[in-house]
């Protein structure tokens, strides 16, 4: 197998995990966010340094300069942005009724695939992403539906809802451009640096000014070495795997494989939180199973 298809689906298995991180530090919401590309960019700047001491022609100057010319700042901020307006989302929503929502990005994904990247897209593929939709419908139905008496349809509610949605829609474009560039520049290094350079600097801006006017907690020291040691160990080696993976892995192939990441989650969800896997949860799985095959043996990559 192509070990950039083994290092994605890796990606794809640990990523199933991430919103437990989020969640636990949902009281921190600013910090962490902030946190995120800064130790992303520290991680990016690191590697480059080592790869240009031993490569003499892999200058540091010229990729900071890289890092930071006015495109790449641009998508660096939209990448927060989607960023943020996921996150924020899956710290306030039920994960159950986010898990469903979230593969509605599929779609967006494809979109800008085939826009950004004239990637051909076969009708077995389309076919393939349909059912995916469908099979995640109908597992987070009785969830999305039949079981939403708990649930507090509140503001906040509705603003996650919609953050949710804007992550949704800019998740494509963003994601298949630094996909090109890592195709373009086969340096999953730089690429890391591009996406956290420019939100690093927001991010600092925006937690200086909501610090000054005291609008955000700020955690112990001890939850700030958790959250930078949880970005670095588990976050920012997956972001530069996840880059070797797209130097040669389009897209809407990546974008099947995450659906390993179901299967996961339901066998997390009933053999580590005893959840009970329903009928229509079981059809739910078996289409999104079988839906993912079909796409992975006729996608071409």
């Amino acid at each position: 197998m192509d070990t950039h298809i083994i290092a994605f689906i890796i990606v794809t298995i640990i990523n199933s995990f991430s919103p437990i991180f989020y969640k636990g530090y949902k009281d921190y919401f600013i910090t962490n966010m902030t946190i995120s590309p800064i130790c992303m960019f520290i991680f990016s700047i690191l590697l480059i340094t080592i790869k240009s001491y031993y490569d003499k022609n892999y200058i540091l100057i010229d990729k900071l300069l890289e890092i930071f010319k006015f495109d790449n700042v641009i998508l660096s901020f939209l990448s927060m942005i989607r960023f943020m307006t996921m996150q924020y989302s899956i710290t306030l929503l039920p994960l159950l009724i986010i898990i469903p929502l979230r593969k509605l990005t599929i779609i967006s994904m494809v979109y800008f695939d085939k826009l950004i990247n004239k990637q051909a897209i076969s009708n077995y593929t389309y076919l393939s992403i349909l059912g995916i939709l469908i099979g995640n419908f109908i597992m987070g139905y009785e969830n999305m539906f039949k079981d939403t008496k708990g649930i507090n349809f509140n503001k906040t509610f509705i603003f996650a809802l919609i953050s949710l949605f804007i992550a949704i829609s800019m998740v494509g474009y963003v994601v298949n451009e630094f996909a090109k560039i890592a195709k373009t520049s086969k340096d999953p290094e730089l690429v890391m640096g591009i996406e956290s350079g420019g939100a690093s600097i927001a991010m600092i801006i925006l937690f200086s000014i909501l610090a000054y006017f005291k609008k955000i907690n700020i955690p112990s020291f001890g939850i700030i070495l958790q959250m930078i040691l949880g970005c670095l160990i588990l976050f920012d080696a997956l972001i530069l795997l996840k880059y070797y993976a797209y130097e040669s892995l389009n897209i809407t192939l990546s974008m099947i494989l995450t659906e390993i990441g179901v299967l996961l989650g339901c066998t997390t969800a009933v053999i580590y939180y005893k959840e009970k896997l329903t009928k229509l949860k079981m059809l739910g799985l078996i289409v999104v199973i079988i839906s993912s095959i079909v796409g992975g043996i006729y996608t071409k990559n």
